[in-house]
């Protein structure tokens, strides 16, 4: 999938369909450039966004990665630059 560098919205989900959307009470992450939204911090609750003044690299690929190892109910989210 090919993101905005500078703003993106979208959020996961953990079963096939609409239904299991990851909201901020079951998504955390420790990502300086991606927040998970909560309903008061410019996004929905579980919308993934950008940290103000931060912004992907153009031509650059990311893996987002949604750790499940604890639960579907503390899942993480991690966000790293990945070699091509």
């Amino acid at each position: 999938i090919s993101l905005n560098a500078s703003s993106f919205y979208f959020k996961f989900f953990h079963q096939q369909g609409w239904g299991g959307e990851y909201k901020n009470d079951a998504l955390s992450t420790t990502s300086d450039l991606v927040f998970i939204g909560d309903g008061t911090n410019g996004r929905d609750a579980g919308n993934l966004g950008l940290v103000e003044g931060k912004s992907l690299e153009n031509g650059v690929a990311y893996r987002f990665t949604v750790d499940v190892t604890a639960g579907v109910s503390s899942a993480v989210l991690t966000v790293e630059k990945v070699e091509r």
